[in-house]
């Protein structure tokens, strides 16, 4: 690999902390998974004969800048190939017995296969149609997690959907919204 990994310093705090403090190991488990998840990217992007300039990991997941000659087509491989292999990765888990790596796994996959940059879907999604399409079908899908986490949260369920739809509202959609308008 050409290029540089960077490891911000959240991410090495909150594996410090889980190894301290989270007795259920769900935290690393969730870590691990999202390793595997980033590795299907690197291992795609090597395959299309692309190069990878640098890897950053974020509290967020991972941030892959590549450059490939291949077109829209090895984007969207390259984009499918971390859910595709965190799908293979759970089922072959779950047939060994490794039920909570399996969900993990499957989780993580689910999640950024929503069309919502810049999550994989979105990635998908924006070789696909044009780019305020994607756009729109990112705020209807932001709309309707952060709706289905206040419900969650009514209802006594859980926060965690609810803080998913913070995080999205922040990567994606605030940013848009808040873009600063030049006036004539």
């Amino acid at each position: 690999m050409s290029g540089r990994l960077q490891v911000s310093d959240s991410v090495l705090l909150i594996f410090a902390a889980a190894l301290l403090l989270d007795t259920t190991m769900l935290t690393i488990i969730f870590l691990f998974a999202a390793l595997v998840h980033e590795m299907g990217h690197i291992l795609a992007v090597l395959i299309c004969k692309g190069r990878i300039l640098s890897v950053k990991i974020t509290v967020f997941g991972g941030v892959i800048h590549y450059h490939q000659d291949g077109g829209r087509l090895r984007d969207i491989i390259i984009a499918m190939s971390g859910p595709l292999i965190g799908i293979i990765t759970a089922y072959i888990s779950a047939k060994l017995g490794y039920f909570v790596f399996s969900g993990a796994n499957l989780i993580l996959s689910i999640v950024n296969l929503l069309p919502v940059l810049p999550l994989d879907g979105g990635r998908i999604i924006e070789q696909i149609v044009p780019h305020y399409i994607v756009k729109i079908i990112g705020y209807i899908v932001i709309i309707i997690v952060t709706i289905l986490g206040i419900l969650l949260v009514i209802y006594g369920k859980g926060c965690s959907l609810m803080l998913f739809s913070c995080v999205l509202w922040s990567q994606y959609g605030l940013r848009s919204i808040a873009k600063p308008v030049k006036i004539r």
